[in-house]
């Protein structure tokens, strides 16, 4: 309910979320911000951010992005 408030919001406003769910920013964000261990950023399309690659740079864990049903 929540995530869907923000959505919702930011239509009208910006909203900056701080998450360490992935699926949250993939499912509400248009763009996002990550940081990675190692010190690199990675800013734009939430789609082009949040990806396997980026994701296992950054927690150091495999990754596997399943499409949404």
């Amino acid at each position: 309910m929540i995530m869907n408030l923000i959505q919702e919001l930011s239509k009208s406003i910006s909203c900056i979320v701080n998450t360490h769910y992935p699926d949250h920013a993939l499912r509400i964000s248009y763009k996002s911000l990550l940081f990675t261990r190692n010190g690199r950023l990675f800013f734009g399309k939430t789609e082009e951010v949040i990806t396997e690659k980026n994701l296992s740079d950054a927690f150091r864990v495999q990754v596997h992005i399943g499409k949404r049903i």
